[in-house]
């Protein structure tokens, strides 16, 4: 998931066509995605920060005046899907 100021977007959506046996292996599946994201703000970036953090990543993108522009990255395990009822069978 990205998330941008409490606007979450499905642009993290390709994470999820992968398949991991552990939350290690998604994670490293995801790392060359978040590094390469290019934020639609700033428009004109001066500097960009990507943190780790206990739930996922932190991306800090700095603009002109010093703006900063946060974006959220995370992992997530798909739970249930109404259109997939394998999916709950695979947990068992």
């Amino acid at each position: 998931m990205v998330e941008d100021g409490g606007q979450t977007w499905s642009t993290a959506n390709l994470l999820a066509e992968y398949e991991a046996d552990t939350r290690a292996e998604a994670e490293e599946l995801a790392k060359p995605y978040i590094r390469a994201y290019e934020p639609r703000h700033p428009m004109t970036p001066k500097r960009n920060r990507l943190y780790r953090t206990a739930d996922g990543w932190l991306l800090l993108g700095e603009g002109s005046f010093q703006r900063q522009y946060p974006y959220h990255f995370r992992v997530c395990e798909l739970e249930w899907d109404s259109a997939d009822a394998s999916v709950e069978d695979r947990r068992r």
